[in-house]
């Protein structure tokens, strides 16, 4: 999902970091959908950085899940955007029919995960991602 983005991150000066377990944690999952909702996840983030920033997709493994955080240091979600972000059809762009991260919440949701969006500080946004292993 990353790759599919890398020439616009090249382009817009954008750096990433992917951080990665020692060993390959074992998820249950539909790898065609994940891959979609990871799709928007990065999206979203390089659209966030027009000018620049940094991109970083973190994997940890703890006792019973893996997480996974995608952290930008874009402009990054309005806190009173917060509660509505992952609403169908809600979005604060010019373009786009704001069902992304909608769409990210269900695929998660159907894998027995959870999604979450906060905001960063002093600047960015960060979408985590809970899976059970």
């Amino acid at each position: 999902s990353l790759l599919l983005y890398y020439n616009v991150m090249q382009r817009q000066g954008i750096e990433y970091q992917l951080i990665l377990p020692d060993g390959d944690p074992e998820i249950t999952v539909d790898p065609r959908l994940m891959r979609r909702g990871f799709v928007h996840l990065i999206r979203n983030a390089v659209e966030a950085m027009g000018d620049g920033g940094q991109l970083v997709i973190e994997v940890e493994v703890e006792p019973e899940q893996v997480s996974i955080a995608v952290r930008d240091s874009g402009v990054g979600i309005a806190e009173g955007d917060l509660e509505r972000a992952m609403d169908p059809f809600y979005t604060t762009k010019t373009f786009g029919a704001g069902i992304g991260l909608a769409l990210v919440k269900r695929i998660v949701r159907d894998h027995n995960g959870m999604l979450t969006i906060k905001k960063r500080l002093p600047r960015g946004t960060e979408a985590k991602i809970v899976l059970p292993l």
